[in-house]
């Protein structure tokens, strides 16, 4: 009985031990690097929120998934960015929300793009032409071609 008693101080004893330098581990690896130890991102599922605050966010959320990739082994990186093709007919500190290429069925194409509160569409040489105004500059607008048209959702 007495060994039971003392095999279960000694498994105790080192769980406490094991757990105590963990933490110091951990905190050690921050105050060297200034980094925070590294963490795994399990669920995105509830997507992208900038409307609240990061400390209140739930499990599954984030708020600065722009310009974000799930790649083959569904790790999250970054894009490389874009290039500018055309000069939108916003402010440069604009945020650029989303974009549709669409091409119609007589071959004809029109760029759509949701930038700010607006979504703007040029059929090239440049020439914007604002479509909607107002709309939520935190949500990308996404787009859809159905039955020849082009459907947005907000």
């Amino acid at each position: 009985m007495e060994k039971l008693n003392n095999m279960k101080k000694a498994v105790i004893l080192f769980l406490i031990i094991t757990i105590f330098a963990s933490t110091k581990l951990n905190q050690l690896i921050s105050q060297d690097t200034g980094l925070e130890p590294p963490f795994v991102i399990t669920d995105l599922s509830g997507g992208l929120d900038t409307d609240t605050a990061t400390g209140l966010l739930p499990i599954g959320v984030s708020p600065d998934l722009y310009n974000n990739v799930l790649d083959e082994t569904s790790a999250l990186t970054k894009r490389l960015g874009t290039k500018l093709a055309y000069t939108l007919p916003v402010s440069t500190d604009t945020k650029f929300l989303n974009s549709y290429s669409a091409v119609y069925d007589d071959g004809s194409s029109e760029f759509i793009v949701h930038a700010g509160s607006g979504v703007y569409v040029t059929s090239g040489n440049d020439v914007w032409t604002l479509i909607v105004n107002g709309i939520s500059s935190n949500s990308p607008t996404q787009f859809a071609m159905l039955n020849g048209e082009v459907w947005m959702t907000g």
